[in-house]
């Protein structure tokens, strides 16, 4: 049977392309790449946005909290058998990493809470969706110097946070700094090569977990 991923995640997910704003291909895209490498045995479906958060609202920025966001997601894309939390990063704006990792374990929580809930009309019960948090990787250390703030300490912070609230969850974890580099064009973005890396690392680690 396929196996079901939902990948949800920001900007780098979306593929925002450093410098013009534009999309990557999917093929180019990570959650292309896992997709690739993973074969027909599994479906992946990507909601990725750009700006989105763990759950903070930006006045300036509408739809973007992602604790208001993910139950669309889930209860669309059901039945799932992962997934796939890819924040933080835009939480810095409001946010310590403490708080935000803080901010995606309710993610966690109201995932488990919904798993619980049948979809209306179809009465699916899925109270066996695995959970995958990947950390991001931090800016780039021009970001503070461009952009004239205190950013990239902080998300050099991220991983660990996420490493501590991932284990105290009991999910999976990644940490896409392991394998992704912002680019030096807007301190923020991954470039193709780090799609690539990034996509066949959580190829692997969705292997670890799903494969019988």
């Amino acid at each position: 049977m396929q196996k079901n991923i939902l990948c949800f995640g920001d900007s780098n997910t979306w593929g925002y392309i450093p410098g013009t704003g534009e999309r990557y291909a999917p093929e180019v895209r990570w959650p292309g790449v896992m997709a690739a490498a993973l074969g027909a045995d599994y479906h992946i479906s990507e909601d990725g946005l750009n700006g989105r958060t763990t759950g903070f609202d930006f006045p300036w920025a509408d739809c973007r909290n992602g604790q208001t966001g993910l139950p669309y997601a889930l209860l669309s894309q059901r039945p799932l058998d992962l997934l796939i939390i890819a924040l933080g990063i835009n939480d810095l704006t409001v946010a310590d990493p403490a708080f935000s990792a803080k901010s995606a374990a309710g993610l966690i929580r109201r995932t488990r809470m919904l798993q619980a809930v049948p979809d209306a009309g179809t009465h699916i019960f899925r109270e066996d969706v695995k959970i995958l948090i990947v950390a991001p990787a931090p800016v780039h250390p021009d970001y503070d110097r461009m952009f004239n703030a205190d950013y990239y300490a902080d998300s050099c912070r991220l991983a660990e946070r996420y490493r501590e609230m991932a284990q105290e969850n009991g999910v999976e974890y990644l940490n896409a700094g392991d394998y992704a580099v912002a680019s030096p064009v807007d301190c923020v973005h991954y470039t193709p090569e780090s799609h690539r890396e990034l996509g066949l690392a959580i190829a692997q680690k969705v292997r670890e977990i799903l494969d019988d």
